[in-house]
């Protein structure tokens, strides 16, 4: 295969054991500690525990996430599933991503993974090939991993999301991942009641969120950030079924 049809993988280093990207100047976490940062902003923000204790045998849940980095949502995500009664669902964990972080990085991730889950993630993780990756990891945790650039292909996914996890690199240093174009295709994709959280308490951010019916609000931030952003779209959520082949 011709390596010039390869995407560059990230480049990282790591600084008081926490990583940081030269190209974009931020870091991938605070160094107050990831997975706690992580598990406020995203999982407890948008509420996963508790929705998911409405799931049952034939409905799917979908979370969409703008930045996959390291993937320490997913993991968090994947093992809060774990632990909890999931009813034969199935959670859909869409991701976007540019530049894929390389395994050897991804492997100094300080979290408890199940090594079955892990196990699978490592023999499936793709080559930085453009284009959507399906990589199924259980029989009911599907992860489609969508290399390149967010802006060209989040107008070829259709989907239907549960969950919004906006977590690209801070809007001062990466622009193209908070623009109106992107929040008006991902509210598209929104469903009734389906929520969205970020990091973030820039006021474009929010008011870009807003001008696409998205209902946004401040709330508690982790650690030195006071604040930061949750949102819902008007309605009652309600689990989706889907047909299985």
């Amino acid at each position: 295969m011709n390596n010039s049809y390869y995407l560059p993988m990230a480049e990282i280093e790591w600084r008081d054991e926490a990583p940081y990207s030269p190209e974009f100047g931020d870091i991938y976490w605070s160094k107050s500690g990831g997975e706690q940062e992580k598990t406020h902003v995203f999982l407890d923000a948008n509420e996963l525990a508790a929705r998911w204790q409405k799931l049952s045998d034939m409905d799917q849940f979908v979370i969409a996430e703008t930045g996959f980095g390291f993937g320490l949502n997913f993991f968090l995500t994947t093992k809060l599933w774990r632990s909890k009664s999931r009813n034969g669902a199935v959670l859909h964990y869409v991701a976007f991503e540019k530049h894929l972080v390389p395994m050897p990085d991804i492997e100094r991730i300080d979290i408890d993974i199940d090594p079955a889950l892990l196990t699978e993630f490592r023999r499936q993780y793709p080559d930085p090939i453009p284009g959507p990756h399906y990589l199924w990891l259980a029989n009911d945790i599907c992860l489609t991993l969508i290399i390149g650039d967010i802006k060209e292909t989040v107008t070829d996914l259709s989907a239907d999301i549960d969950a919004l996890f906006l977590d690209g690199f801070s809007p001062s240093k990466n622009e193209s991942m908070w623009s109106t174009s992107l929040y008006k295709s991902l509210a598209s994709m929104l469903r009734v009641g389906a929520t969205l959280s970020t990091y973030t308490v820039a006021g474009h951010v929010r008011r870009g969120l807003i001008e696409q019916g998205v209902s946004v609000s401040k709330i508690t931030g982790f650690g030195s950030k006071a604040q930061m952003l949750k949102g819902q779209v008007p309605g009652v959520w309600q689990p989706k079924s889907v047909q299985r082949h």
